[in-house]
């Protein structure tokens, strides 16, 4: 997967925009039975939490109790492969309004050493990119794209059950919009209503 060319800027978001997790409480009327596994207990141990994208927003161990949104989906045309989303949170940062998720493969045929990455464990073809939708002003949000890229970050990796770390940063919507809709992927049902904090 790509990687941003510019360390000033995955610097600058990671120190100065992604600060801490979002506290909203699940909003979402039919959430999933399980959250996503901590890697804190993993045999992989502290090498699985170093390629999980967990340090690149900001945290060590972001708090899974507390996503507004933890739903399994089957991914289509794999009936192998299952994959649990999380997110964290929405939170407006000045101009930008950034997403936090967290995404737990379910992969059957891959061994307890093979590691999914985010895109792998979200069917995304070439790069990720979220949308973020506001019916009642008829808007959409798209990730934030400069010379240096998306300002995203997608290059997590986890064994499967373990969870993995994603953010995307978008322009902010106006002060009155208190939430959003969210497209993960272009195959997965939308989330409604996603509070921003």
């Amino acid at each position: 997967m790509k990687r941003h060319s510019s360390a000033i800027i995955v610097a600058a978001l990671a120190l100065g925009l992604l600060t801490g997790c979002g506290t909203a409480k699940d909003s979402s009327p039919t959430p999933a039975s399980s959250s996503p596994k901590s890697g804190s207990g993993s045999t992989q141990g502290a090498e699985a939490s170093a390629s999980n994208g967990a340090s690149e927003m900001g945290v060590d161990l972001p708090d899974l109790s507390k996503t507004i949104y933890a739903k399994q989906f089957a991914i289509p045309g794999e009936p192998q492969h299952k994959v649990t989303v999380g997110v964290l949170s929405l939170e407006r940062k000045g101009r930008l309004t950034i997403l936090k998720v967290v995404v737990t493969p379910d992969f059957a045929d891959r061994t307890a050493s093979q590691t999914v990455t985010l895109t792998d464990a979200l069917d995304v073809t070439l790069t990720w990119q979220p949308h973020l939708f506001d019916l009642t002003n008829l808007k959409s949000y798209r990730v934030v794209s400069g010379t240096a890229g998306y300002l995203n970050f997608e290059d997590g990796k986890a064994v499967s059950g373990q969870p993995i770390y994603g953010w995307a940063a978008f322009a902010s919507p106006p002060a009155d919009v208190k939430s959003l809709d969210l497209q993960m992927t272009p195959w997965m049902p939308r989330f409604t209503n996603v509070p921003i904090s």
